[in-house]
């Protein structure tokens, strides 16, 4: 009876209307008997049901901006801090305190008489409190732009900082960061270098990912940052989001009480009244974020400079993300101007202590002052960079500001100038010239592949880890033409295994371009898309309708078996479920028919070893790892086509178009990508998706068809050169496959493989030795389908069809040959159960139904 009472709440909410009629109370005894057992039967199902329920509830309470809000401001008054003076001191005439507050804006507490009176310091006298500015801006200019902002004491951590911009503001981790720095007042930039600033700026952190952090007002170098970000979000041509984040000193902001509320501003209404600003700043209306370093004073200047360096340090040891490699985050200098502070060493954010670091800087020549001073001295050996050198382009470039500067600054500004010089990879001067067509974020990225090259010997080429580095560097930044200008030059050969882990890193972050690049310079997917590489692709697919499915595949089978103890499953886990490639197989055999074979050997018994808790017999009467490997090796293993339908089960086009390019039996696969995504299609609930999994569903009925090569024919290139060596391109492809005949008459596909890999026809056609007794067609055919071949350009054409008119036999072994890829199915079959009507539309198709009919 416990169980009915506790279960009939759920009988009433759960059940469909014909079951919970049958389950009503009745007075017949055994009426009773048989709810109580089949609510036995269904309790696991009902506590399923409202398990799931519950995680729906749980999801949509998550998403309530008032949720999110609460939650929030919580972790904002549970980790944040301010620094606030307690203990009033006067220290001016105007009555003002050693902080620069004056009486009135102190806590009581900072009033109350010390016993002793003492002189205001500033590690003694200013204290942490929980902050009380937080929240979101609305700035002014136009748009009306909203960044979020939080006031932080100047010794936060920086992993403090780092969790609240990537878990609170929900940032995405930079795959590079920008540090620009410079001239902190307003200065003059030459149109041309100012465009190109901009432009370059804004190209390389959209096309990288980048963080881009200044000092967070509206003067100097973080103005021009910000309008350049202006520019960015006024342009329609231009897409993207862009960070940029300001880190500024909280002591110095004017109108900084309109962003004070202790249980946050959503929003804040910021006013930037550059007239009214007297000695202070305000904020740049331009940036995205704003961290407010607050060190306890007013007026006071470099409060922040610490912990952004602090900050900058902490990101560049996180690692990249999707990078298998484990490299770090890189980080860039950029200057532009500056004054004797941006070699001061109390200034660590600096061009100077940045390289002192290992960071590469880039110096905008033409941008005045100290970034000119290093520039005109960039080239020159350090034994003549003298004093007196220095102090001539000091006096040029600084004007009446010179007057101020000390012999003594003047020699200690040369020292730096010096020790810059020593590191010549880490500098990097920018130089516009009358012909110049270089950019920007050229140059950046330049900077920081040269910096890379540390590790080679002096006299060198890039090592193979640097090289590495520099490519996967390039694959993280989405940067191919870096790649192919910087990486893969004609100085270096690569293996394919050198390549295997930026081709992940492409696959995973869907970057089709890159991986269009490494399999044109040496990737061999043989070799690459191994069982435990494909089990990685699977367990980092995006979240789609495959991934659900096979998430629900694995949990149904967990509760029916568990595996034996010290034993685990020949898997890989995602969102806490353990899924196999036997998962896949299912599920793409359930997608395709049940008139299918497993595209993958089912291993549902096989376990591996877990040596952590198994004993060496164990071990020795279930083998190593490698023998299972060459036991169970598949002799179907294909890996384009496993590239190719991972593609299309998360409905990815662009890298479905580059794995199907490269596939052996492109006809099948084609029919059988139709066929998978019109039954992802019907049962996808979101109609955007669906309509994009019915248009690439149809794409690849067409391509099935034939190919419209267009004006230069795909692979034409590689044609030219199987023409070198005697081996004549037909420009056709037969369901995708280019075909081509060689000087022994034998007809094979771009690959060198038959058309129908498994059947004996196909096998004697490889070696060309055919049905046709190894005779050689007519020339006369060769070249009329040359004289075709620009027709076919420009025109699509049913290319099944005129095979057909051409060899009606091969071109029905086309049609019902075995696939041995794709379930050991027929094309045939795969486009009726699809119903591609286009395709059996065909003149060839029909005729054969024909004959089979009669």
């Amino acid at each position: 009876m416990a169980l009915r009472n506790a279960s009939a709440p759920l009988l009433s909410d759960m059940l469909p209307e014909s079951y919970s009629n049958r389950v009503q109370p009745s007075p017949s005894p055994r009426t009773t008997t048989i709810t109580r057992s089949r609510l036995q039967e269904d309790a696991p199902k009902l506590q399923h049901v409202v398990g799931n329920l519950k995680a729906e509830n749980s999801l949509s309470l998550t998403k309530c901006p008032s949720v999110q809000m609460r939650s929030y401001s919580g972790w904002i008054q549970r980790h944040v801090c301010k620094k606030e003076c307690c203990y009033f001191k006067p220290s001016t005439s105007e009555g003002r305190c050693g902080c620069g507050l004056r009486k009135n804006s102190h806590v009581d507490e900072a009033l109350r008489p010390a016993e002793a009176v003492e002189s205001w310091d500033l590690h003694k006298h200013v204290r942490e409190a929980p902050t009380d500015a937080y929240g979101n801006v609305c700035l002014g200019g136009l748009g009306h732009k909203t960044a979020k902002y939080v006031r932080v004491s100047s010794d936060t951590e920086p992993e403090l900082l780092y969790e609240l911009l990537t878990e609170q503001w929900k940032l995405p981790p930079p795959n590079l960061l920008i540090s620009v720095t410079g001239g902190a007042k307003n200065f003059y930039l030459r149109a041309r270098l100012k465009n190109m600033f901009h432009r370059g700026l804004i190209k390389v952190a959209q096309t990288t990912g980048a963080w881009i952090l200044t000092g967070g007002t509206n003067t100097g170098v973080m103005k021009h940052v910000g309008q350049a970000v202006r520019d960015h979000a006024l342009s329609s041509s231009m897409g993207g989001h862009i960070v940029a984040i300001g880190v500024a000193t909280w002591g110095i902001l004017h109108n900084r009480h309109t962003l004070i509320n202790p249980k946050g501003c959503f929003p804040a209404y910021y006013e930037a009244d550059v007239e009214g600003q007297g000695h202070l700043c305000c904020l740049d209306q331009n940036h995205t974020h704003f961290l407010l370093v607050d060190n306890g004073t007013h007026g006071q200047y470099e409060a922040e400079i610490q912990l952004r360096a602090r900050l900058e340090k902490y990101i560049s040891r996180k690692r990249l993300s999707n990078q298998a490699s484990g490299v770090d985050i890189p980080v860039v200098c950029v200057v532009l101007d500056g004054g004797p502070g941006t070699l001061n060493p109390i200034l660590f954010q600096t061009m100077y202590n940045a390289m002192l670091n290992g960071t590469p800087c880039v110096v905008m020549e033409g941008s005045g002052r100290i970034a000119d001073v290093v520039a005109h001295v960039a080239e020159l050996p350090v034994s003549r960079v003298s004093i007196a050198l220095v102090q001539q382009l000091m006096k040029k470039f600084f004007g009446q500001e010179y007057d101020c500067f000390s012999d003594c600054r003047i020699i200690e500004w040369t020292k730096k100038i010096q020790d810059i010089l020593r590191a010549p990879h880490l500098l990097t001067v920018f130089r516009i010239t009358a012909d110049s067509d270089g950019e920007v974020d050229m140059a950046i990225l330049r900077a920081l592949l040269k910096a890379s090259r540390s590790g080679s010997g002096p006299g060198s080429g890039p090592g193979a880890e640097d090289s590495q580095r520099q490519l996967e560097l390039a694959v993280a930044w989405n940067r191919v033409d870096i790649a192919n200008t910087e990486i893969f030059t004609d100085e270096r050969q690569w293996k394919s295994e050198q390549l295997h882990s930026a081709m992940l890193s492409a696959l995973v972050g869907n970057k089709p371009e890159f991986v269009s690049l490494l399999l044109e310079n040496g990737v061999s997917l043989w070799d690459f898309l191994q069982e435990e590489t494909l089990c990685e692709l699977y367990r980092q697919l995006p979240t789609c309708l495959f991934l659900r499915r096979l998430a629900r595949r694995a949990t149904e089978q967990q509760r029916r078996r568990k595996p034996p103890l010290g034993l685990r499953p020949r898997a890989f886990s995602t969102q806490s479920q353990t899924i196999s490639l036997s998962h896949v197989s299912e599920e793409v055999r359930r997608l395709l028919g049940t008139f299918t074979h497993h595209i993958y050997s089912p291993t549902p018994n096989v376990y591996l070893l877990d040596m952590s808790t198994a004993s060496d017999s164990h071990s020795k009467s279930l083998g190593s790892q490698n023998m299972y490997r060459e036991e169970s090796a598949d002799p179907d293993r294909n890996p384009e086509r496993d590239l190719f339908l991972w593609a299309i089960l998360h409905n990815n086009k662009a890298m479905a178009q580059i794995a199907w390019e490269e596939s052996r039996d492109s006809m099948a696969a084609a029919l059988a990508a139709s066929k998978i995504l019109k039954k992802l299609s019907e049962e996808d609930k979101d109609a955007d998706e669906a309509a994009e999994m019915k248009e690439l569903a149809t794409l690849y009925e067409t391509q099935a068809m034939g190919e419209d090569l267009g004006e230069r024919g795909e692979g034409e290139e590689r044609g030219e050169d199987q023409q070198e060596r005697g081996v004549r391109t037909t420009g056709r492809r037969i369901g995708g496959v280019r075909t081509t005949v060689g000087g022994r008459g034998g007809v094979r596909t771009n690959r060198g493989e038959g058309l129908g890999p498994g059947d004996d026809h196909w096998e004697k056609e490889r070696r060309g030795e055919d049905h046709c007794g190894r005779e050689r067609r007519g020339e006369d055919h060769w070249e009329k389908e040359r004289r075709d071949e620009d027709h076919c350009r420009r025109e699509r054409r049913e290319v099944f069809s005129e095979c057909f008119s051409c060899d009606e036999e091969r071109a029905q072994k086309l049609l019902v040959r075995v696939s041995p890829f794709w379930g050991r199915s027929t094309c045939l079959r795969v486009a009726l159960e699809a119903n591609d009507q286009n395709f059996v539309a065909q003149s060839g198709v029909q005729t054969y139904l024909n004959t089979l009919q009669g």
